[in-house]
């Protein structure tokens, strides 16, 4: 069914509780035009291993749940992805393998309660290309990110940090 969307370029699959999974997830392969992708909300995190199926995805928004302690691991296959915004998840870390996301320009953290690091320094040394970082409504993690605490040398050299300072 997929195979007729292949000029999609933008899709949000959201707030869908009772989504278990993606029916035709070989049919994702098609959606090759697919440039922004806002999927989450859902009541089982291993519906997300859909996104390791599109390769082409620029823009992903990521809607997890409190109880979800990781990111899809999925995600770093997506090597042309330039903005990542990431919302309402439990993870207390970001893994170090989102250094390797080497096209990445923008990252978002919203509402993010438990979220106490961000990937270790050397691993945000190699988002090259990261020149927006914002963090919002993510409590623990904004009092590391001040110039006088743990997380700074991760992020005192990303030119545009907005927030990381003040809570909204």
């Amino acid at each position: 069914m997929l195979e007729c969307y292949t000029s999609l370029q933008s899709l949000n699959v959201y707030n869908c509780e009772n989504l278990t999974s993606f029916p035709e997830l070989s049919g994702m392969v098609w959606l090759n035009s697919l440039r922004e992708l806002w999927i989450g909300g859902f009541s089982n995190a291993d519906t997300l291993e859909v996104i390791g199926h599109i390769k082409s995805i620029q823009i992903l928004t990521l809607n997890g749940r409190a109880d979800w302690v990781s990111l899809p691991y999925q995600l770093q296959n997506l090597t042309s992805l330039k903005a990542l915004l990431i919302f309402d998840f439990g993870i207390e870390e970001l893994p170090d393998w989102l250094g390797n996301l080497s096209s990445l320009e923008e990252l978002g953290i919203s509402r993010c309660e438990k979220l106490r690091h961000l990937p270790s320094k050397e691993a945000m040394q190699r988002l090259t290309k990261l020149t927006s970082l914002y963090i919002s409504s993510c409590p623990l993690l904004k009092e590391q990110c001040g110039p006088d605490n743990s997380e700074w040398p991760k992020i005192s050299h990303i030119p545009q940090s907005m927030d990381k300072h003040k809570e909204n």
